[in-house]
């Protein structure tokens, strides 16, 4: 008696295992330097990194079948396309040691943990999150923002909106379409751009170029060497420690703390230059020169410069160059032979006498030395005036 019912009960259990859905399911083992590789033409790819030994699959839509290649090296996942309305979601779990190359067509792609190999990541259709990458990334998306922790090798990220991204050990190339960039140490050479938003970067290591902004305000922490280009935005850098060359169609330029050779421009706003060698003796130069506004020039007491200063339409009324220590006059206009603008009429002036009674039409050029003379500092305003600042470092 006690046979047949247990013969029954597996009988049963039989039968409900085979009336009961089937989930969307699978696993393929991997070992653990392999590859992922997820081609998904609809929906958006969640993927973990807390598997063990092998890769497991779950897509929320049914109607999306999924072919599976399971090698030791490399595990393969295939969509079909889906006709549901809904967005579907595929839940995958993956060692985090594993490498990964997935594409979404249609969908975002969110990396939850960290991983420790390197990362391929493409969607046309959304966004992409991840955390802390050990090796290389690239990551594109034509549809969306990019926000990625530390990456322990070289980075190519672009994207559409805005770019974040951690720490880079290696060599970047961070670009935006039409957001902002914000990153944190970059520890080799790093190349960004953006249409139209603003970039910040805390630490860059290596050379850091940015070839052109259509507009945006520029802020470095801290660099080493630095090259930027920009149609519209400001310019602000902390701390530079090599050389610094940057031009601004319109905005300023400032930097706090420069210890090499400066060479900045702008058509329309102040220059402000503070200097700091870290070599007393070392050779440098310094070239400024802004079309509309001022310059501010600050140098040490110590060092030695050769200086070249020369306003393009001085004052009428003050000094257009001023500085702490005497420089020789080449071209100057005195104050006092300048006068005051013409008015017509009785208290009334038309704008352009209004201009012409503002500025003096000769330029203002002087020349001076510090300590003896030496490196080359030449200062540059069209309209505008310039301030040459001693201080103790």
């Amino acid at each position: 008696m006690k046979k047949t019912l247990h013969f029954e009960s597996r009988i049963l259990l039989a039968l409900l295992t085979l009336l009961l859905p089937l989930p969307l399911f699978a696993r393929c083992p991997i070992s653990p330097n392999g590859a992922l590789v997820v081609r998904a033409p609809a929906g958006n790819l969640n993927v973990e990194t807390t598997g063990v030994d092998g890769v497991d699959v779950d897509v929320s839509d049914k109607q999306i079948k999924v072919q599976e290649t399971c090698e030791q090296t490399v595990v393969t996942l295939e969509g079909s396309d889906s006709k549901s309305s809904a967005i579907a979601v595929w839940r995958i779990r993956v060692p985090k040691t594993v490498n990964l190359d997935l594409v979404a067509s249609a969908g975002g792609i969110t990396v939850v943990g960290d991983s420790e190999g390197s990362v391929v990541l493409r969607t046309g259709g959304g966004s992409v999150t991840t955390g802390n990458i050990k090796g290389q990334a690239t990551i594109v998306t034509q549809a969306g923002y990019i926000k990625a922790g530390n990456i322990g090798g070289g980075a190519e990220l672009r994207s559409v909106g805005n770019l974040d991204v951690g720490n880079v050990t290696g060599k970047a190339f961070l670009k935006t379409d039409h957001g902002a960039i914000n990153t944190g140490l970059m520890g080799g050479d790093i190349t960004a751009e953006t249409e139209g938003g603003k970039i910040h970067v805390a630490d860059a290591r290596g050379e850091l170029r940015i070839p052109n902004t259509r507009g945006g305000d520029i802020l470095i922490d801290k660099a080493n060497r630095v090259q930027i280009q920009t149609d519209g935005g400001s310019i602000h850098i902390r701390i530079v420690h090599g050389f610094f060359q940057g031009d601004t169609e319109a905005g300023f330029i400032r930097i706090d703390q420069a210890a090499s050779s400066v060479e900045a421009s702008t058509r329309q706003g102040e220059i402000e230059v503070h200097l700091v060698p870290e070599n007393p003796n070392s050779s440098l130069h310094i070239n400024l020169k802004t079309d509309i506004g001022g310059i501010i020039l600050y140098l040490p007491k110590q060092f030695k410069a050769s200086i070249e200063a020369i306003v393009d339409r001085p004052l009428f009324t003050g000094e257009s160059i001023i500085a702490d220590f005497p420089m020789n006059a080449v071209n100057a206009f005195a104050a006092s032979a300048r006068g005051v603008g013409n008015t017509v009429g009785i208290g009334a002036r038309r704008p352009s006498d209004a201009l012409r009674g503002a500025f003096a039409s000769g330029s203002d050029s002087r020349t001076g030395t510090l300590n003896g003379g030496g490196n080359s500092v030449k200062l540059h305003a069209n309209l505008g005036t310039i301030s040459i600042k001693l201080k103790i470092n």
